[in-house]
């Protein structure tokens, strides 16, 4: 399981009256709820979520059923984003989905332990209303800017041999490297290579627009050609 942390700020602010233009131009809307879990219940609860999505794989649905799950101590929020506000009038929806489907006797089950068998009790239900005038998010850094374009090109221009990337987390920090694999050396060098098919062509020359992006980025640069010999690798025993 990924877990990600995050740091919500919450401010009050004075009433301030939303006027029907503001309701026109509404934001993306989520839905949030906190539940309150007994201690000692809280490991059967996060197991009960669990199934309650295994059922709602198992009955394949839309995404507009999804949900985002958060913890802290013993709350535990569900976010869910909502189409628009006339879809709080039907809260039965989202258990009507499952009607009919393989995950329904599987959610009817979580629906039961949650009710009978774990001690909860939801707290707080609230609307949100996503401001983009209020948000921020830190811009890509130039240097996988660069990458993502490189990616792109070489995709759109077809090249023939894969690219593996890799960031060092430990060590020379800040160091990158990329592996690309070829069944031969004529693949990286002369008239075969992606440059020499693209030389004096457009995409050539965006090519060469692309490279001066990326020598702004780095600071130091090296290369190695090296064969692989795999009957002299273990990878562990075939599945």
């Amino acid at each position: 399981m990924k877990v990600r942390f995050t740091l919500l700020l919450t401010m009050a602010l004075a009433a301030v009256p939303v006027t029907a233009h503001a309701q026109e131009e509404r934001g993306e809307l989520w839905e949030v709820q906190v539940v309150k879990v007994t201690p000692g219940h809280m490991d059967e609860f996060m197991a009960t979520v669990g199934q309650v999505k295994a059922a709602a794989e198992a009955a394949n649905l839309s995404s507009e059923f999804g949900w985002h799950t958060w913890t802290q101590d013993f709350e535990v929020a569900f976010a869910s984003a909502t189409p628009n506000m006339a879809s709080f009038d039907d809260p039965e929806a989202w258990m009507r989905a499952f009607q009919g489907t393989a995950g329904e006797a599987m959610m009817q089950e979580a629906m039961g332990k949650f009710m009978t068998e774990i001690s909860s009790t939801t707290s707080s239900r609230e609307i949100w209303e996503h401001v983009e005038a209020w948000s921020y998010e830190p811009a890509t850094p130039a240097f996988e800017k660069v990458i993502g374009k490189i990616i792109a090109f070489s995709e759109a221009n077809g090249a023939y041999y894969p690219v593996n990337g890799y960031r060092t987390l430990f060590g020379d920090a800040g160091r990158v490297s990329f592996f690309v694999f070829a069944d031969n050396w004529g693949d990286f060098f002369g008239k075969n290579s992606m440059e020499g098919q693209i030389a004096g062509t457009p995409a050539g020359e965006e090519w060469e627009g692309i490279i001066a992006e990326l020598s702004d980025c780095i600071s130091a640069y090296e290369s190695s050609q090296m064969q692989y010999y795999p009957e002299l690798s273990y990878t562990g025993h075939s599945m």
